[in-house]
């Protein structure tokens, strides 16, 4: 309720008398409780933030929506020749009634459980993981082509409702991410317009853990720009326009090509699309792939030195993007990307870390992903015991194990990251909280 007297913009509906006596009630014993606690990480907005994208996709057969075995496997066959994910969760710190049992074995002889984005407990652990490790923010993914049939809406509407409990929950924050992968050429950008005015009316925008950046609500729409997905310049400006004009404000980023700033590689060369990059608040180039080892990403590096030199001197803001490693051959059906870009101990991630954070002009990082087993960019712990012949080509093994390393270590080099993001010395801080 606090928020409408916070976010005045937000609020849609007359408050009666009695609503504010309820309401300044609310707020003195809020303030007797908490005291002068520190501000929401909602309201601290993407500045010194370290935010984690949330796919928030997985589904097992026993969810009351029944959509059986959606990302974990093809054709609802929970068997191994039908697995569509290249990392597997540990499930040690999960209860009983988050496990979704399949019919893979494991080497130790254990029935292999997997979880559900649809089950409240889960969703409430994992937002309890990133309270615990100082993370700031989620970036909840929210897909335009399954926003357009009423099963894809019941799936992501249903995550985000628990993204919104659990970040009120734990005091934590988050944002709708926009992914227009695979969507309508013709509808996608009505679709994000319909499905964010519903979202700011019936005020899921208005949630106390909603990210609000430089006093707006926070929307991102993934894939602008890219060769590979649809939309041209004008239709994405007047989406903008658009956004824009529904009367609370946004602060717009855009998830686009590295080489969006040149026109170049995975960018279209349409000079229009200068006038989109531009419109932006924020630009968050996509990284993922774009290296493999310290000497690539060094280079990459000074790509995103470069950019954030015109975002600045346009007055906009940056969001670079790391990832912990990559292994996508599951779900491609191409083994050749089968641990294609490995983790080595958690040293590609750190280094990644490191190399933004001692550049002290980066003023947020975005990681990919908190739970991304299909792609094997996931942060949370992974199985890590020796995978037998017949699965040791399937499943990357999670390298914690072999390497000394706590099953939470990933999660704890992305709080390092956002502890040092908001140190006025950053460098006596790397070397605090990323020793080898």
């Amino acid at each position: 309720m606090l928020t409408c007297i916070i976010r005045d913009k937000l609020c849609y509906k007359k408050l009666s008398a009695y609503n504010i006596l309820s309401l300044l009630k609310n707020a003195i014993v809020i303030f007797f409780v908490f005291g002068m606690s520190p501000v929401l990480s909602s309201e601290r907005g993407l500045l010194n933030s370290h935010i984690v994208g949330y796919q928030g996709w997985f589904q097992c057969p026993s969810d009351e929506l029944g959509a059986g075995w959606s990302h974990w496997f093809r054709a609802n066959q929970p068997d191994i020749q039908s697995v569509t994910v290249d990392l597997l969760p540990d499930m040690h710190d999960y209860d009983e009634d988050e496990k979704c049992k399949t019919k893979i074995k494991l080497p130790s002889g254990k029935t292999l459980e997997l979880f559900s984005s649809q089950n409240k407990k889960t969703v409430d652990r994992h937002i309890s993981w990133i309270a615990k490790y100082n993370i700031e923010g989620i970036a909840l993914q929210r897909f335009v082509v399954a926003l357009e049939n009423e099963s894809g809406r019941k799936k992501y509407n249903r995550v985000m409702q628990l993204m919104k409990q659990s970040t009120e929950k734990f005091r934590k924050s988050w944002y709708v991410m926009y992914d227009i992968s695979s969507a309508n050429a013709k509808t996608w950008a009505d679709t994000i317009y319909n499905d964010w005015k519903n979202l700011v009316e019936s005020g899921i925008v208005g949630s106390s853990s909603y990210m609000m950046h430089k006093g707006r609500p926070v929307i991102s729409i993934w894939g602008l720009g890219f060769k590979s997905r649809p939309g041209n310049p004008e239709e994405v400006l007047e989406l903008m326009r658009k956004l824009r004009a529904l009367g609370v404000g946004v602060t717009i980023i855009g998830g686009t090509p590295t080489g969006w700033r040149l026109l170049t590689g995975d960018s279209k060369e349409d000079a229009a699309w200068r006038d989109v990059y531009n419109a932006l608040d924020v630009i968050s180039p996509w990284s993922v792939g774009r290296y493999r080892d310290v000497v690539s990403f060094n280079r990459h590096l000074e790509i995103v030195k470069a950019d954030i030199n015109y975002v600045y001197s346009q007055g906009k803001d940056y969001l670079p993007v790391v990832f912990p490693g990559y292994s996508f051959a599951n779900t491609s059906n191409n083994p050749t990307l089968f641990n294609l870009i490995k983790r080595n101990c958690g040293l590609f991630y750190s280094n990644q870390l490191k190399g933004l954070l001692s550049f002290e002009r980066i003023k947020m990082i975005y990681t990919a992903m908190f739970d991304e087993m299909d792609e094997g960019t996931a942060l949370i712990p992974a199985v890590s015991e020796d995978y037998s012949e017949t699965m040791a080509g399937k499943f990357v093994q999670d390298d914690t194990k072999n390497c000394n390393r706590d099953p939470f270590a990933y999660l704890k080099l992305a709080g390092a990251a956002a502890i040092v993001l908001k140190k006025q010395q950053r460098n006596d801080a790397i070397r605090q909280y990323f020793r080898e």
